[in-house]
């Protein structure tokens, strides 16, 4: 029963029916659905939060220390009162991260939870496909039209921005081709071109630049994942090239030099110069929007610059455990327990891939849809059981060292190409 009302969480949370459904305009069908499980999930939430608990769980440790600095540093700015709203609407978070890892607890349950996932995004997916071409009329899902008089595919709520709706997107691909290439489906496989071929045109339809760059990462890792030497060169390039000629125009247009490229790197060069005034805790959750009238298009900027140095590397920390991790399980000595584990491993790191890669455009440090990707990897890792153990599992003092270490290091990447790029009027 946990199970089935968890499914339910993640349906209300990537669908949103309030923002379309007459009749569900303010109704809090989230907090509805995420009651009861929180309840009948108890027993499995305890055992997480023990001292053993939390050790296992070094990404579930680096949000509450994400909560922690945010709280400090809002404290040190006298900003009390959004630093309280940032903290709860970040437990909230935790809770879901917290709940797919007592759910998921096995690799038929995965697979199920996977299906399940792709067909949930691929309800609002289509609605707004159909609203774009004008086939149907729902104001949530707007469409947004550039000054260059280019139309982009919008989802509604958290969706609303066509950046954004390319992140479950991209995630709903990897999916759909892991159900694609799935041979023990026979030809009954076939049915997931329908959803692929749908992702696929919404995908073009955003006119996202991030997201594209996004999915193209996620690929180059997945043939790189599923195919070895040679083989999977000529696949990635193949498939690349495809890409760069059925999304030609302004996705494909990277140039750093001007238009949004541009913008947006001129907002990362000012949150360096917030950075280099607080080095350590920030300016103070919420304050670079307050200051620059935008977000910073940029989730580690963003964190590094209103959490500091210390919320940076923590949300760092997240993304590295993950990745690391997730591509380890793919060396040449490292045997996965169960074999359909080992055939959905490239699909997981594509996706967490191509997320993190979108998040170097976008602002969603601390989303549910982040952490439900955190959560998909942290699952996979946990159940892959493999065979020598992977080190550096458990929180522990070698694996803070190298985290600080290659989040430095990161950091001084994105200053370089940042100042490298920046054009001055």
């Amino acid at each position: 029963m946990g199970f089935i009302v968890f499914l339910l969480v993640t349906a209300i949370m990537i669908i949103r029916p309030t923002d379309f459904v007459p009749g569900l305009e303010g109704a809090s069908l989230y907090l509805i659905a995420i009651v009861p499980c929180i309840v009948l999930s108890w027993h499995k939430l305890i055992p997480q939060l023990t001292m053993a608990g939390l050790r296992e769980r070094p990404v579930l440790v680096f949000g509450i220390g994400i909560v922690l600095v945010s709280l400090f540093s809002s404290v040190a700015h006298r900003q009390f009162q959004i630093g309280f709203e940032v903290a709860v609407e970040h437990v909230k978070v935790l809770i879901l991260y917290l709940l797919m890892l007592a759910h998921i607890d096995s690799p038929s349950r995965l697979k199920f939870f996977l299906g399940c996932l792709v067909g949930i995004i691929l309800i609002p997916i289509l609605l707004a496909v159909l609203n774009y071409h004008g086939y149907i009329v729902i104001p949530a899902f707007r469409v947004m039209t550039e000054s260059d008089d280019v139309q982009r595919l919008c989802g509604s709520g958290v969706f609303a921005d066509p950046n954004d709706v390319c992140e479950i997107l991209n995630c709903a691909i990897f999916f759909s081709l892991y159900g694609l290439l799935d041979r023990s489906s026979g030809v009954a496989r076939v049915i997931w071109l329908a959803p692929l071929a749908l992702f696929g045109h919404a995908l073009a339809l955003t006119h996202s630049k991030g997201g594209f760059l996004g999915a193209v990462v996620g690929l180059v890792l997945l043939f790189k994942s599923r195919f070895r030497g040679i083989k999977s060169l000529v696949i990635a390039g193949m498939a690349l090239a495809l890409m760069f000629v059925l999304f030609a125009g302004r996705q494909t247009s990277l140039s750093t030099s001007e238009g949004t490229s541009q913008s947006r790197i001129q907002l990362w060069d000012a949150g360096f110069e917030m950075f280099k005034r607080s080095p350590l805790i920030g300016i103070g959750p919420g304050e670079f929007a307050g200051r620059m009238d935008h977000v910073a298009h940029n989730a580690f900027i963003q964190t590094c610059t209103e959490l500091g140095f210390l919320g940076g590397t923590l949300l760092f920390g997240q993304y590295f455990y993950c990745l690391e991790n997730l591509a380890k399980l793919r060396a040449t000595r490292t045997t996965i327990s169960d074999p359909e584990l080992g055939r959905l491993q490239p699909f997981v790191l594509a996706s967490l891939a191509s997320f993190a890669t979108s998040e170097m455009s976008l602002t969603n440090p601390t989303s549910l849809v982040t952490y439900a990707m955190f959560g998909l990897a942290t699952v996979f890792i946990r159940l892959a059981d493999p065979s020598p153990p992977l080190p550096d599992l458990l929180l522990n003092r070698k694996l803070v060292q190298r985290i600080i270490v290659f989040s430095g290091l990161f950091l001084l990447g994105l200053y370089v190409f940042v100042r490298l790029n920046v054009a001055y009027g």
